[in-house]
């Protein structure tokens, strides 16, 4: 497993940080997913706010 510590920006080198996130379910499951999407902070940076790594954690929903 990755340690989001870890994650650098490919260019500055920056640590990365979620720029997006949310979640998401696909149709006919009752599983969520919630999906972190990380990218650069750095401005200045050409890779600056754009999706350098994604993580997708699933969620058993609960059902009646």
């Amino acid at each position: 497993m990755i340690n989001l510590e870890d994650l650098k920006c490919c260019k500055c080198k920056n640590p990365l940080r979620i720029i997006k996130g949310g979640q998401k379910s696909d149709i006919g499951s009752t599983d969520i997913v919630m999906v972190h999407v990380f990218g650069c902070m750095n401005e200045s940076c050409d890779m600056a706010m754009k999706e350098q790594h994604r993580v997708e954690d699933t969620v058993e929903s609960f059902t009646e």
